[in-house]
């Protein structure tokens, strides 16, 4: 997104905070505001004081949350127990775990944490885990995200992972994402693929856009197959290089 003050980007971090503790996740709140105006960063953070709730709302297909801070020892439901449940279908979101204990560091591990921080190490841990995450979200282009608009009023941000292909018909545009469903935007198709502008995306033709990520199978010289079923046309002089990226893709991702 464009700071329209200093004319630079500015990267808008979608942050969840959880501690049933209600005093430490005031101070938490205001300790992850201040490191990200410090770091440029536009934090959209959202509480829970119940990690239940939580994992309700990140279950929701228009979540975007990208970084959780988790403290490890609550009631309802610990940090870890949540941590396992979220990576059984989540391994991009960034989890960081929060605790008073160095006895849950070991255990921690297999769910894939960012950064352990100790409470009593806040403010100098704290700063240092989101610098890393944040920068390591601006420079992954399967978590980032485009904006479109569905109409006049109305507007879609879209994690670029979970867009499936783009296809353009009968002059509309549409973004087929795996948890939003189809979107139709007002958008041209050049203005969708200079916000895509990565590897992750091929052109298949002139009308579609696929993400690799999402193809099973190319059937033919004229047509592939992507996960969920879905055949698409591509043009015979693409096949090569669609060929091409997908070996990258997979060499990338093992």
């Amino acid at each position: 997104m464009l700071n329209n003050t200093t004319g630079r980007e500015t990267l808008v971090l979608n942050i969840a905070i959880c501690d049933d503790n209600i005093d430490f996740l005031t101070i938490m709140h205001h300790n992850v505001k201040d490191v990200c105006n410090t770091l440029n960063v536009a934090p959209d953070i959202k509480l829970y004081d119940n990690p239940l709730k939580l994992m309700d709302d990140l279950a929701q297909p228009d979540n975007l949350t990208e970084l959780l801070l988790l403290d490890v020892d609550m009631p309802q439901m610990s940090g870890l127990e949540l941590a396992s449940k979220i990576r059984e279908t989540d391994n991009d979101i960034i989890i960081i775990f929060v605790s008073s204990y160095d006895q849950y560091v070991r255990q921690s591990i297999e769910y894939l944490p960012f950064r352990y921080i100790k409470k009593e190490k806040l403010q100098p841990e704290l700063f240092a885990a989101i610098q890393a995450a944040s920068l390591k979200i601006s420079n992954s282009p399967r978590n980032s995200c485009i904006i479109v608009k569905a109409s006049a009023s109305e507007q879609f941000k879209v994690r670029k992972k979970e867009i499936m292909y783009i296809e353009l018909i009968d002059r509309k545009l549409i973004i087929h994402t795996k948890k939003l469903g189809d979107i139709v935007t007002r958008a041209s198709m050049k203005e969708v693929i200079s916000q895509l502008n990565n590897k992750y995306f091929f052109q298949l033709h002139p009308g579609c856009i696929v993400n690799i990520k999402y193809i099973a199978i190319i059937e033919s010289e004229h047509s592939i197959m992507l996960d969920n079923g879905t055949r698409l046309i591509i043009s015979r002089a693409k096949v090569t290089s669609l060929k091409d990226a997908l070996l990258e893709y997979w060499r990338e991702d093992v």
